[in-house]
């Protein structure tokens, strides 16, 4: 079968497995899990299956591609099957038990890019850190910066690991498995001088209504990264308790949070003194991070 009919027939058929009053909005997703899909199988960059559109599949890449289509129909995550997610231009590796990295991500380390200097030594901490995205992205765009990425998933740092060794920042990374802030704590306790620049987070903040609802592809991914308590401020809560006392004078706290998360979140900000809060909107208009300034 032709490439071009065998994505047809699989799109179609995407479409068809959705309920009714989702298919018209399904269509251009399944088009595009697709296209992501058939790349993957025919290890190539997906803008090229645009010039292939008359090639023959083989039995054995015609089949793969239906099976790889057979789990995606069913909700498991077409990052999963193809193992990588681009994020800030960069190429990430992901699997079963990392979350994976999304576009609203992506507005925190363009905020943190804007107050950052490029030309000066900074350290930096990504707090829940999954796939490394918002630490490594860093490294490999501020030259002289410094990151601390803590987890409590071995499996996530695993990841964290590997996408520092692909983006080539492994030099200028420490990875940490512990609760949150605790080993940055344990750091600082060692030595009274250390202080960050900056501390970065998109900690879990799924409330306990919001799991009962997710979607089916995203419940495949590690409740650990995803819930946050009942009203999803557990972990922001705790972050501003101890992050403005390991930062420098002037140095951020900066979190991506729920659309519905942000005045709240400011407000713990505040409490805790930092100064300069700031509630962020993503590109589709929604509350997306909440940044603050020590004194």
């Amino acid at each position: 079968m032709k490439l071009k009919e065998i994505w047809r027939q699989q799109a179609a058929e995407m479409v068809a497995a959705a309920p009714e009053e989702e298919q018209e909005a399904k269509a251009a997703e399944a088009w595009e899990v697709c296209r992501l899909l058939l790349a993957f199988v025919l290890h190539c960059e997906a803008k090229e299956l645009r010039l292939r559109q008359e090639v023959e599949l083989s039995a054995a890449e015609a089949e793969r591609f239906t099976a790889l289509c057979m789990r995606a129909k069913k909700g498991y995550p077409v990052q999963y099957l193809t193992g990588e997610q681009e994020f800030m231009s960069l190429p990430f590796s992901v699997g079963e038990g990392v979350l994976i990295p999304r576009w609203e991500t992506e507005l925190l380390v363009e905020k943190a890019l804007a107050l950052l200097p490029k030309d000066e030594p900074i350290l930096l901490a990504d707090i829940c850190t999954g796939s490394g995205a918002i630490g490594v992205s860093l490294c490999h765009y501020l030259p002289l910066a410094y990151c601390f990425a803590v987890d409590m998933s071995e499996i996530a740092l695993a990841y964290a690991k590997e996408n520092s060794r692909r983006n080539r920042v492994q030099d200028r990374m420490t990875f940490l498995q512990g609760d949150l802030l605790t080993p940055l704590k344990e750091r600082q306790r060692q030595s009274a001088s250390f202080a960050l620049d900056m501390i970065l987070s998109n900690p879990p903040y799924v409330t306990e209504a919001e799991m009962k609802a997710l979607p089916e592809n995203v419940r495949h991914e590690p409740s650990l990264a995803l819930y946050g308590g009942e009203d999803g401020l557990d972990f922001y809560r705790r972050l501003a308790v101890d992050g403005p006392a390991l930062l420098k004078k002037g140095g951020w706290l900066c979190v991506e949070c729920g659309y519905t998360q942000g005045l709240a979140i400011k407000e713990l900000w505040e409490r805790s003194g930092l100064q300069r809060t700031e509630i962020c909107q993503d590109y589709a208009g929604k509350d997306r991070m909440v940044m603050g300034q020590k004194k």
